[in-house]
């Protein structure tokens, strides 16, 4: 599995892709770094362009962005929470569907053994996540898109959600595919795919967990979106 590590920044972003198949390896590293005379718009532009030709390039698995959580510059702070929102999005295909069940079953097979030095707290709340969503990962139909997370500030919402779910659309459209999906619960804003156009295909029992056993009962939703191919 590639992953791909995200240190953000408005003035130069670094990145680095490790491969975790065997020993971790380096597959590729570099700094992003937008023309200054910009805008700040213009530099984020420019940031989104760059990232998304080096996930193009690297074709990671997985993606972790660093957490600001302290910082001597209130101004530098600042410019790193300017994002209101965020959308995260796969497009899964045979082979990815197939490193990921093996992974899992891997560790799961691990905890199962007590390779893994995991307190009975720990190891209880693993189980009742893995058994609580295994109903929806057997249930949930294959997609050649699904939408992974979609955040937003809640103090500037209005607008941020839909924004971003149409950028989803428009380059799910332009791979050429079709549909894409998006698995969600009723602890969050699951109204909010219906408003846009989801249609609801699969209703599950799940149990969701807030760092707390045994677990609140709640429905999971499995939402479908068709997607019209421009006329040509």
């Amino acid at each position: 599995m590639k992953i791909l590590g995200v240190d953000p920044g408005s003035r130069a972003a670094g990145w680095a892709v490790v491969d975790f198949a065997g020993a971790p390896v380096l597959v590729g590293a570099g700094v992003l770094r937008p023309p200054l005379t910009g805008t700040f718009a213009e530099r984020l532009a420019f940031l989104h362009a760059a990232l998304a030709s080096v996930i193009a390039a690297e074709r990671p698995d997985a993606a972790a962005v660093e957490r600001v959580f302290s910082g001597v510059n209130p101004q530098s702070l600042i410019s790193l929470g300017e994002a209101r929102g965020v959308l995260t999005g796969y497009f899964p295909n045979a082979l990815s569907q197939i490193r990921a069940a093996s992974l899992m079953s891997g560790f799961a097979l691990k905890v199962a053994l007590h390779r893994y030095e995991m307190r009975p707290f720990a190891r209880a709340a693993w189980w009742r996540v893995s058994l609580g969503n295994l109903s929806v990962l057997i249930r949930e139909p294959r997609s050649p898109a699904e939408i992974t997370m979609l955040n937003s500030q809640e103090e500037y919402r209005g607008g941020i959600g839909r924004a971003l779910v149409d950028a989803w659309v428009d380059e799910v459209r332009s791979r050429g595919f079709e549909k894409c999906t998006v698995v969600t619960d009723t602890t969050v804003n699951w109204k909010f795919y219906e408003n846009y156009g989801f249609e609801r295909i699969r209703d599950i029992a799940v149990k969701t967990f807030d760092y707390a056993l045994p677990g609140e009962d709640s429905r999971a939703f499995v939402y479908s979106l068709a997607i019209q191919q421009s006329e040509r």
